[in-house]
């Protein structure tokens, strides 16, 4: 535990260096009664963040001049809207949304300036859903958490490997775009199959007739990144 505890410190401090490079690159040189509006997720993916707030690391780095706001989110595609509209100045955020937003405004609304965290996210399933391996997932309800976020553009890319389609694509998996709390109600209700969603999510789910298909890591590498405005 003080290990985990001593690395995410050492990355609250390599992202306090990267909001330095932000401010140097998108802000004026007075920040005198400035803000800085930060938004993310409430989930382990995002404990750098989480840590450096509750912990006060990014106000000493930025000083007392500097005002630190927070907004939490569901998931990266909202997020990287709020970049777009202003809201938001600095994110952290999955790998997807930052390359979509980036090549959407050509490079221009936002700039990827960190590697914050890799892997994350896991896929649960019911245990009563007979759900073993990826043919099973034919005919099932699958959630998550938002259209074209890290998870759900992981899902689709781990279905079309096995040669399976979702039903919009003329295939029999219903994939169901729901914010996390929904994702748990459902799952209560018996209403879905499985979710791929972010850690603190699986946590929720565990012990609550659910058991782990697997990690993201396990197939593949993910990097959650710090996107400037």
């Amino acid at each position: 535990m003080k290990d985990m505890i001593q690395m995410l410190r050492m990355w609250v401090g390599l992202l306090m260096l990267c909001l330095f490079m932000a401010c140097g690159v998108g802000c004026s040189k007075s920040v005198d009664n400035s803000a800085v509006r930060i938004g993310y997720f409430p989930n382990i993916s995002h404990a750098q963040v989480v840590v450096g707030i509750a912990e006060g690391t990014f106000a000493a780095y930025l000083g007392p001049k500097v005002t630190i706001k927070t907004t939490l989110f569901n998931a990266g595609p909202s997020l990287i809207e709020a970049v777009f509209s202003g809201d938001i100045d600095i994110a952290c955020v999955g790998p997807s949304p930052a390359i979509n937003g980036y090549v959407r405004s050509g490079g221009k609304a936002l700039k990827v300036i960190a590697g914050a965290a890799s892997g994350g996210s896991l896929f649960v399933v019911r245990k009563d859903s007979h759900i073993k391996e990826a043919t099973d997932l034919a005919g099932k309800r699958i959630a998550t958490p938002q259209l074209g976020n890290t998870q759900d553009i992981a899902f689709r890319g781990y279905i079309r490997n096995f040669g399976l389609k979702p039903k919009e694509k003329g295939g029999t998996i219903d994939i169901l775009p729901l914010r996390n709390p929904d994702i748990l109600n459902l799952f209560m209700r018996k209403q879905i199959d499985g979710a791929w969603v972010p850690e603190l999510g699986d946590q929720e789910l565990s012990g609550r007739q659910m058991e782990r298909f697997f990690l993201m890591r396990e197939i593949c590498g993910r990097r959650d990144g710090l996107v400037q405005r």
